[in-house]
C-alpha cells in the first residue's frame, strides 16, 4: 500500500491540517501551493492519494485532474477534492473529470 499522499492547496491553514491528520494515521505527506509544484514532483515522487483544491492561481484543480487522469503512468491515483465551491455543478464536474470524491471546505 503506497503510504504517500500529496495535498494541494494554496492555502497554509489546510495544508496544515490535513496534513497532521494524515500523519496521526501513518502517511508521508507532501504538501503543495500550486498545481505545478506537484507536477514537477510526480516526477519523482507517486502518490497513493491526492487531496486537491480547486481554486489556485496558475492549473486550477479540475485542470491538474485533467491532465493527471489524460497520463496513463497517473491516471490510476485517486484524487479527492477539497474546495470551498460547494454547488453541485462543481460536485458533478470534479467528479465528471475523474475525482473519486469531494469534499465540501467548512
Amino acid at each position: 500500500m503506497n503510504k504517500k499522499i500529496f495535498v494541494i492547496d494554496d492555502e497554509q491553514d489546510i495544508q496544515e491540517i490535513v496534513k497532521i491528520n494524515l500523519k496521526d494515521d501513518g502517511y508521508k505527506v507532501f504538501c503543495f501551493s500550486s498545481a505545478e509544484e506537484a507536477l514537477k514532483e510526480l516526477q519523482n515522487t507517486v502518490p497513493g492519494l491526492i487531496v486537491l483544491d480547486i481554486m489556485m492561481e496558475g492549473i486550477d484543480g479540475y485542470e491538474f485532474c485533467k491532465q493527471l487522469k489524460s497520463a496513463p503512468e497517473y491516471k490510476d491515483i485517486p484524487i479527492i477534492f477539497l474546495s470551498a465551491k460547494s454547488d453541485e455543478f462543481d460536485k458533478v464536474l470534479g467528479l465528471e473529470l475523474g475525482g473519486d470524491d469531494y469534499i465540501t471546505k467548512p
